[in-house]
Protein backbone atom coordinates (compact mmCIF):
# COMPACT_ATOMS: atom_id res chain seq x y z
CA UNK A 1 0.00 0.00 0.00
CA UNK A 2 1.21 3.35 -1.10
CA UNK A 3 1.76 5.91 1.87
CA UNK A 4 -0.21 9.02 1.66
CA UNK A 5 1.23 12.43 0.57
CA UNK A 6 0.57 14.03 3.68
CA UNK A 7 2.57 15.99 6.13
CA UNK A 8 0.15 14.86 9.26
CA UNK A 9 0.67 11.34 8.07
CA UNK A 10 4.60 10.76 8.05
CA UNK A 11 4.46 12.76 11.40
CA UNK A 12 2.58 10.40 13.02
CA UNK A 13 4.74 7.38 11.22
CA UNK A 14 7.41 8.99 13.00
CA UNK A 15 6.00 8.95 16.28
CA UNK A 16 5.47 4.96 16.45
CA UNK A 17 8.27 4.29 14.65
CA UNK A 18 10.32 6.42 16.88
CA UNK A 19 9.10 5.12 20.15
CA UNK A 20 10.23 1.61 19.08
CA UNK A 21 13.53 2.85 17.85
CA UNK A 22 14.20 4.61 21.23
CA UNK A 23 13.54 1.84 22.97
CA UNK A 24 15.88 -0.27 21.41
CA UNK A 25 18.23 2.23 21.55
CA UNK A 26 17.95 2.66 25.52
CA UNK A 27 18.21 -1.35 25.34
CA UNK A 28 21.36 -0.99 23.62
CA UNK A 29 23.18 1.02 25.85
CA UNK A 30 25.35 2.18 22.96
CA UNK A 31 27.03 5.13 23.28
CA UNK A 32 28.66 5.01 19.58
CA UNK A 33 25.06 5.20 17.79
CA UNK A 34 23.25 8.78 17.61
CA UNK A 35 20.65 9.74 19.84
CA UNK A 36 17.51 8.69 17.92
CA UNK A 37 15.73 11.59 20.47
CA UNK A 38 17.82 14.05 18.51
CA UNK A 39 16.85 12.68 14.91
CA UNK A 40 12.96 12.76 15.78
CA UNK A 41 13.06 16.11 17.10
CA UNK A 42 14.62 17.62 14.39
CA UNK A 43 12.39 15.81 11.64
CA UNK A 44 9.39 16.85 14.17
CA UNK A 45 10.67 20.96 14.05
CA UNK A 46 10.84 20.00 10.16
CA UNK A 47 7.51 18.49 9.69
CA UNK A 48 6.14 21.82 11.86
CA UNK A 49 7.85 24.12 9.38
CA UNK A 50 6.76 22.50 6.17
CA UNK A 51 3.07 22.09 7.39
CA UNK A 52 2.97 25.56 8.19
CA UNK A 53 0.25 27.38 5.14
CA UNK A 54 1.48 30.54 6.05
CA UNK A 55 4.85 32.75 5.66
CA UNK A 56 7.16 29.40 5.69
CA UNK A 57 10.60 31.25 4.38
CA UNK A 58 10.16 33.36 7.77
CA UNK A 59 9.63 30.42 9.80
CA UNK A 60 12.86 28.77 8.79
CA UNK A 61 14.29 31.21 12.13
CA UNK A 62 12.63 27.65 13.60
CA UNK A 63 15.18 26.20 12.24
CA UNK A 64 18.06 27.94 13.66
CA UNK A 65 19.35 29.34 10.64
CA UNK A 66 21.04 26.64 9.32
CA UNK A 67 18.77 26.25 5.63
CA UNK A 68 18.88 28.08 2.94
CA UNK A 69 15.70 29.75 2.65
CA UNK A 70 14.06 27.36 -0.28
CA UNK A 71 11.97 24.14 -1.15
CA UNK A 72 14.99 22.26 -1.65
CA UNK A 73 16.48 23.12 1.68
CA UNK A 74 13.98 22.09 3.55
CA UNK A 75 13.42 18.67 1.16
CA UNK A 76 17.02 18.18 1.20
CA UNK A 77 16.82 18.05 5.06
CA UNK A 78 14.31 16.04 5.68
CA UNK A 79 15.68 13.25 3.61
CA UNK A 80 19.31 13.25 5.45
CA UNK A 81 17.46 13.06 8.59
CA UNK A 82 15.35 10.22 7.61
CA UNK A 83 18.43 8.42 5.87
CA UNK A 84 20.13 9.27 9.80
CA UNK A 85 17.16 7.55 11.78
CA UNK A 86 17.03 4.49 8.79
CA UNK A 87 20.48 3.80 9.43
CA UNK A 88 20.32 3.81 13.17
CA UNK A 89 17.13 1.41 12.95
CA UNK A 90 19.10 -0.56 10.91
CA UNK A 91 22.44 -0.46 13.60
CA UNK A 92 20.05 -1.17 16.20
CA UNK A 93 18.28 -4.71 14.31
CA UNK A 94 15.12 -2.84 13.03
CA UNK A 95 15.27 -3.90 9.63
CA UNK A 96 11.53 -3.45 9.16
CA UNK A 97 11.51 -0.27 11.32
CA UNK A 98 14.37 1.29 9.01
CA UNK A 99 12.20 0.40 5.73
CA UNK A 100 9.33 2.18 7.04
CA UNK A 101 11.44 5.15 8.16
CA UNK A 102 13.32 4.84 4.32
CA UNK A 103 9.56 4.60 2.95
CA UNK A 104 8.62 8.11 4.48
CA UNK A 105 10.90 9.74 2.13
CA UNK A 106 8.70 9.24 -1.22
CA UNK A 107 5.84 11.31 0.68
CA UNK A 108 8.08 13.77 2.03
CA UNK A 109 9.75 14.29 -1.39
CA UNK A 110 6.18 14.43 -3.48
CA UNK A 111 4.55 16.72 -0.77
CA UNK A 112 7.71 19.33 -1.57
CA UNK A 113 7.97 18.76 -5.26
CA UNK A 114 4.06 19.86 -5.65
CA UNK A 115 5.33 22.89 -3.93
CA UNK A 116 8.16 23.76 -5.92
CA UNK A 117 10.79 21.70 -4.04
CA UNK A 118 13.19 19.94 -6.22
CA UNK A 119 14.85 16.93 -5.20
CA UNK A 120 19.17 17.10 -5.00
CA UNK A 121 20.23 13.94 -4.06
CA UNK A 122 17.91 10.97 -4.76
CA UNK A 123 18.87 8.01 -3.08
CA UNK A 124 17.12 7.54 -0.35
CA UNK A 125 13.69 7.46 -2.29
CA UNK A 126 15.30 5.37 -4.89
CA UNK A 127 15.87 2.48 -2.63
CA UNK A 128 12.07 3.37 -1.25
CA UNK A 129 10.37 3.16 -4.85
CA UNK A 130 12.85 -0.17 -5.51
CA UNK A 131 11.02 -1.52 -2.41
CA UNK A 132 7.45 -0.19 -3.44
CA UNK A 133 7.75 -1.85 -6.64
CA UNK A 134 8.47 -5.15 -5.45
CA UNK A 135 5.80 -5.19 -3.19
CA UNK A 136 2.72 -3.77 -5.09
CA UNK A 137 0.48 -6.43 -7.05
CA UNK A 138 -2.40 -4.36 -7.79
CA UNK A 139 -2.32 -2.56 -11.55
CA UNK A 140 -4.15 0.43 -9.89
CA UNK A 141 -1.23 0.78 -7.06
CA UNK A 142 2.17 0.85 -9.71
CA UNK A 143 -0.17 3.30 -11.70
CA UNK A 144 0.09 5.32 -8.72
CA UNK A 145 3.78 4.99 -7.97
CA UNK A 146 4.66 5.11 -11.70
CA UNK A 147 2.66 8.71 -11.55
CA UNK A 148 4.25 9.75 -7.91
CA UNK A 149 7.90 8.97 -9.69
CA UNK A 150 6.67 11.22 -12.55
CA UNK A 151 6.22 13.95 -10.45
CA UNK A 152 9.31 13.79 -9.05
CA UNK A 153 11.66 13.30 -12.12
CA UNK A 154 9.16 16.28 -13.92
CA UNK A 155 10.53 18.34 -10.96
CA UNK A 156 13.57 17.94 -11.34
CA UNK A 157 16.73 19.10 -13.83
CA UNK A 158 16.69 17.02 -16.77
CA UNK A 159 20.47 17.33 -17.44
CA UNK A 160 20.55 14.87 -13.83
CA UNK A 161 18.98 12.39 -15.42
CA UNK A 162 21.56 11.66 -17.97
CA UNK A 163 23.38 9.72 -16.08
CA UNK A 164 25.11 6.76 -17.94
CA UNK A 165 28.18 6.28 -15.53
CA UNK A 166 28.37 2.55 -15.43
CA UNK A 167 30.65 2.25 -13.35
CA UNK A 168 28.79 3.59 -10.59
CA UNK A 169 26.24 0.78 -10.15
CA UNK A 170 24.23 2.56 -7.53
CA UNK A 171 23.26 5.73 -9.73
CA UNK A 172 20.03 6.64 -7.44
CA UNK A 173 18.70 9.14 -11.13
CA UNK A 174 18.98 5.74 -12.79
CA UNK A 175 16.98 4.20 -10.25
CA UNK A 176 14.04 5.97 -10.45
CA UNK A 177 13.72 5.88 -14.32
CA UNK A 178 13.80 2.16 -13.98
CA UNK A 179 11.40 1.85 -11.51
CA UNK A 180 9.09 4.25 -12.96
CA UNK A 181 9.05 2.01 -16.26
CA UNK A 182 8.75 -1.55 -13.96
CA UNK A 183 5.56 0.56 -12.04
CA UNK A 184 3.93 1.61 -16.01
CA UNK A 185 4.93 -1.82 -17.54
CA UNK A 186 2.86 -3.03 -13.89
CA UNK A 187 0.31 -0.58 -14.72
CA UNK A 188 -0.63 -2.03 -17.99
CA UNK A 189 -1.68 1.26 -19.10
CA UNK A 190 -0.15 2.18 -22.59
CA UNK A 191 0.15 6.08 -22.32
CA UNK A 192 2.61 5.15 -19.04
CA UNK A 193 4.54 2.64 -20.34
CA UNK A 194 5.22 4.35 -23.68
CA UNK A 195 6.36 8.04 -21.55
CA UNK A 196 8.32 6.07 -19.24
CA UNK A 197 9.83 3.40 -21.59
CA UNK A 198 11.18 6.52 -23.97
CA UNK A 199 13.12 7.81 -21.11
CA UNK A 200 14.58 4.46 -20.38
CA UNK A 201 15.35 4.34 -24.41
CA UNK A 202 17.12 8.13 -23.87
CA UNK A 203 18.51 8.47 -21.05
CA UNK A 204 19.82 4.75 -20.00
CA UNK A 205 21.97 3.72 -23.23
CA UNK A 206 23.74 1.18 -21.08
CA UNK A 207 20.74 -0.59 -19.22
CA UNK A 208 17.99 -0.15 -21.91
CA UNK A 209 18.48 -3.68 -23.41
CA UNK A 210 18.65 -5.27 -20.67
CA UNK A 211 15.92 -3.90 -19.09
CA UNK A 212 13.40 -4.41 -22.51
CA UNK A 213 14.68 -8.41 -22.56
CA UNK A 214 13.72 -8.90 -19.01
CA UNK A 215 10.25 -7.02 -19.64
CA UNK A 216 9.94 -9.13 -22.68
CA UNK A 217 9.79 -12.22 -20.71
CA UNK A 218 6.28 -11.16 -18.50
CA UNK A 219 4.33 -10.71 -21.62
CA UNK A 220 3.55 -14.49 -21.28
CA UNK A 221 3.17 -14.27 -17.61
CA UNK A 222 0.33 -11.15 -17.88
CA UNK A 223 -2.42 -10.49 -19.27
CA UNK A 224 -1.67 -6.97 -21.37
CA UNK A 225 -4.20 -5.16 -23.32
CA UNK A 226 -2.70 -5.16 -27.43
CA UNK A 227 -1.88 -2.15 -27.22
CA UNK A 228 0.28 -2.59 -24.40
CA UNK A 229 2.16 -5.45 -26.12
CA UNK A 230 2.70 -3.80 -29.00
CA UNK A 231 4.76 -1.29 -27.31
CA UNK A 232 6.44 -3.42 -24.97
CA UNK A 233 7.55 -5.96 -28.24
CA UNK A 234 8.51 -2.70 -30.27
CA UNK A 235 10.97 -1.56 -27.58
CA UNK A 236 12.28 -4.76 -27.11
CA UNK A 237 12.75 -4.75 -30.67
CA UNK A 238 14.28 -1.27 -31.36
CA UNK A 239 16.44 -1.48 -28.11
CA UNK A 240 18.10 -4.84 -28.60
CA UNK A 241 18.89 -4.64 -32.59
CA UNK A 242 20.34 -1.27 -31.95
CA UNK A 243 22.24 -3.21 -29.25
CA UNK A 244 23.32 -5.75 -31.36
CA UNK A 245 24.56 -3.61 -34.02
CA UNK A 246 26.70 -1.89 -32.30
Amino acid sequence: MLPPIDIGYIAEQLVELGDEIQRAFDEAGDDRLPSPEVLLQGLDRLLAVMADDGDVLGSLESLGGTLASTSDALLDHGLQLLSQLAELATGLGLQTHACAVELLSLPLCCWSVRRGGELQRPALVASATTTLVKQLELPEESLELCRLIDEILDGSVIERLQDNDATDPPRPWRTLVLNRAMAATRSRQPDLMETAYAAVAEYLLEDAPAFFHDIAWQLGSFAYPPEAREIIQRYVQDCCASRRLH
